[in-house]
């Protein structure tokens, strides 16, 4: 249990780490950039038309944030609304109810706002937005690449280089110089007169409507998956990776036997500290990427250095349950606690995919397999990695 809260303690802490890190990130290399950022109060901050402030900005205040002027710095947002008609010379970053940008921002846009985000001026560089609303109005212009996460998307304005949109509803008025990639849609639109130097890549319920009059390059659609019906089946890439599975997990449990026997310790000994330490390391590992994505700088940490290994713990771990699950029906079964490892772990496959697979239980059995392996991955490697760095 004590283990257990140091973990729970420690990712807290990463995320600390990771929000502390995501400024000095984006104050790092301008001059003023040893000072602190500005932190604003509870009225609402407003930098005036003709005035500059050499500094970044960090805004907490649940009023407006007006930036009139020139900022020479990072706008940070922590909760405020936010209105950009002079210029930001850094980066734009942070949770904001609303942003509406009619200045220029010369850095990136990375926010998340609990609204809209609407851009009717100029970002220099790039712009990542998750909103319910997101809209690039005519004569505005990303510089780079745009990211729309958003309910409604809408996109009248010019994005430089390409787009990746995934929207309930999409429309495009204005022009892509890149590929046009859009997701997860219910309704996606070009319209006449608009133009997508690339392809257009989608991935929906049906193809989008490309209308007479627009510009665009080849259309590759792909139908998204229907729902999934009640009743089991294994396609042949099921098979096949199921296959994959067994084969690395059969190498796993012939060369690592004690990291699996210790595994299988704490499964059985901690079974409810082990997969609440589990689900906080599910949810709390892509919420630090997502801190880390703030930044241009910790993009490649969280890309490829965290999700990496997420996934790969996931996997892994998986592979520990299964073996846990099959000791224990065998162990059941032949009442002499002598299990075959190698036999163990099959049995555990089997009933693992099972469980993941059938219908209706299929999601609950899907969501404790992976919780359960993340939390024992975790709470049974952590004394390994203390005792190598003791050793060294």
């Amino acid at each position: 249990m004590r283990r257990w809260r140091i973990l729970v303690v420690l990712t807290a802490a990463l995320l600390a780490v990771a929000a502390s890190g995501a400024w000095a990130a984006a104050s790092a290399g301008r001059p003023g950039a040893g000072r602190p950022p500005i932190a604003a109060g509870p009225e609402p901050v407003i930098i005036p038309a003709g005035e500059t402030l050499e500094d970044d900005l960090i805004v907490t205040t649940d009023q407006e944030v007006a930036v009139h002027g020139t900022l020479a710095g990072d706008l940070i947002l922590l909760g405020p609304e936010a209105v950009i008609t002079g210029t930001v010379e850094g980066d734009v970053i942070g949770i904001s109810e609303r942003v509406r940008i009619s200045g220029q921002v010369l850095g990136d846009v990375r926010v998340l706002s609990l609204d809209s985000v609407v851009i009717e001026g100029r970002v220099g560089r790039s712009a990542l937005t998750v909103s319910q609303r997101a809209v690039l109005s005519p004569g505005a212009e990303i510089g780079t690449t745009w990211i729309a996460l958003s309910g409604h998307a809408e996109l009248s304005g010019t994005v430089r280089r390409s787009l990746f949109a995934a929207a309930t509803t999409f429309t495009v008025a204005g022009e892509v110089g890149g590929d046009l990639s859009i997701h997860a849609y219910e309704k996606a639109r070009v319209l006449p007169g608009a133009v997508v130097r690339g392809d257009v890549v989608a991935t929906g319920a049906e193809p989008p409507v490309i209308d007479d009059g627009a510009s665009v390059g080849e259309v590759r659609f792909t139908p998204s998956q229907a729902e999934v019906r009640p009743r089991l089946s294994m396609d042949g890439f099921a098979l096949g990776r199921l296959a994959g599975f067994a084969a690395v997990g059969l190498l796993v449990t012939w060369l690592a036997p004690g990291l699996l026997s210790s595994f299988h310790r704490r499964l059985t000994g901690h079974f409810w500290a082990t997969l609440g330490a589990g689900v906080g390391l599910l949810a709390g590992i892509p919420l630090l990427a997502l801190v880390l994505m703030l930044t241009v700088g910790g993009i490649p940490a969280a890309l490829m250095v965290l999700l990496p290994l997420y996934t790969a713990a996931i996997y892994l771990g998986q592979i520990f349950v299964a073996g846990w699950l099959g000791h224990g029906i065998l162990a059941r079964v032949r009442g002499d606690g002598r299990v075959p490892r190698l036999g163990a772990f099959l049995l555990g496959l089997v009933c693992l995919t099972l469980l993941t697979r059938l219908p209706y239980v299929r999601y609950v059995g899907s969501f404790l397999s992976v919780s359960l392996a993340l939390g024992g991955l975790g709470l049974t490697m952590g004394p390994w990695i203390k005792r190598i760095a003791r050793e060294d």
